[in-house]
């Protein structure tokens, strides 16, 4: 037994049919440790991993790019070399290639056959504090560009000698050169988590967060959430105070030709423990609040093609409902493990169906989404160190 670390996750991927049947699962696992931060559907059908592995839980990691058929066969695996950055997010472009950003602020470029095409090094950017220290979402512009949002390294504070980081967005063409940088340096934003493309180069929807503040005012379970009307040049059209939140990872949008939508995580507390429940907020063309919303569900939640919502999610004890991302070992259902749940809401954030998925299989969901076929994708990680310390392998 013993409780040594055994650093060896598993990634997950569970394909769901339409009523929320199990259709397949796929374990990727190298023999070292896997992990994956996002995952799309591909115009064909396929999926696309991106992926880190690497045999130590601290160390240079391997980057991947892992397609899958629709029937949860491996297409092709292939990895990029070691870094101490990872993958955070991908899309697939309009030529049938991918573009994908790093933590550190790294924007990558891919052929549709997993070839690297370009990389964009943030660092080449001056001044300095116009500098991208860390992206969290990218959109392909109608131009054949990129947009991307996350931090700058913003002024340097000799007062407390350290940068003032400061949310921002960059622009760069289809040849990965820079174009411009947008700073929010004068209006308390910390960080611009999301980013979509409104029309064909009208402008932009961003979702943003406020400083954590530094005078003691603000703390991390309540910074301000904001949804921002961009023109196309980056500058500032609308900006909307929309609820507060301290999980900057579970922001999303969406943009339509008749109004926006954003799913934010609503973490205030409440008789001791976090809500921990998201909020979808709905905006008018012009930025406008029109409805806002709780959903009764997991912080890992999209969008469903009717309007409505899917969810994954773990229950944690002495709370109802199944709210968390990750399973709790310190509360056991009748086998051991607490189970994992999938559950489906109309677009009146009714529940239409609440699966039991069982345990054991997943230890935490990392994202969820509707496939083409009506079904749904989740993925997820299985920490194995626990299987091997309980002896449940």
């Amino acid at each position: 037994m013993g409780g040594d670390y055994v650093p060896n996750r598993d990634i997950v991927i569970i394909k769901l049919g339409p009523d929320g049947s199990t259709q397949w699962i796929e374990n990727l696992d190298t023999g070292f440790d896997d992990y994956a931060n996002d995952m799309i559907q591909l115009s064909d059908r396929d999926y696309l991993v991106v992926a880190q592995n690497t045999s130590v839980r601290i160390g240079p990691r391997q980057t991947k790019l892992i397609r899958i058929s629709p029937l949860g066969t491996i297409v092709w695996d292939k990895t990029y070399g070691e870094s101490h950055d990872d993958l955070t997010s991908i899309i697939q472009t309009r030529d049938g290639g991918f573009a994908a950003v790093s933590f550190y602020g790294q924007i990558l470029r891919f052929d549709p056959d997993g070839s690297m095409a370009w990389t964009f090094n943030p660092y080449a950017i001056e001044p300095e504090e116009n500098r991208l220290t860390s992206a969290s979402d990218i959109a392909e512009t109608s131009d054949g560009g990129f947009i991307v949002t996350g931090m700058l390294f913003g002024a340097d504070n000799q007062t407390e000698n350290r940068r003032d980081l400061i949310g921002g967005i960059i622009k760069i063409d289809q040849n990965g050169n820079h174009s411009w940088t947008m700073s929010f340096a004068k209006d308390s934003i910390e960080g611009v988590t999301s980013i979509r493309e409104i029309g064909q180069g009208k402008g932009f929807l961003a979702t943003a967060v406020g400083s954590f503040g530094r005078d003691g005012n603000i703390s991390r379970s309540n910074l301000p959430v904001y949804a921002i009307l961009l023109n196309p040049d980056g500058s500032v059209v609308h900006a909307s105070s929309i609820g507060v939140t301290g999980n900057l990872d579970r922001i999303q949008s969406i943009a339509g030709d008749n109004g926006f939508g954003i799913i934010f995580v609503d973490d205030t507390v409440i008789n001791g423990y976090f809500r921990n429940s998201p909020v979808e907020v709905s905006l008018d063309t012009s930025g406008n609040i029109t409805r806002t919303r709780s959903v009764n569900a997991s912080t890992v939640i999209s969008w469903t093609s009717d309007g409505g919502f899917i969810s994954a999610g773990f229950p944690r004890i002495g709370q109802p409902g199944y709210n968390f991302v990750s399973m709790d070992e310190t509360r056991y259902g009748g086998d051991g493990w607490s189970h994992l749940h999938v559950m489906r809401f109309n677009n009146e954030t009714e529940k239409i169906w609440d699966h039991d998925l069982g345990s054991g299989r997943v230890w935490s969901v990392q994202k969820i989404f509707q496939a083409s076929d009506g079904g749904y994708v989740i993925l997820g990680h299985k920490e194995n160190f626990f299987l091997k310390d309980t002896g449940r392998e």
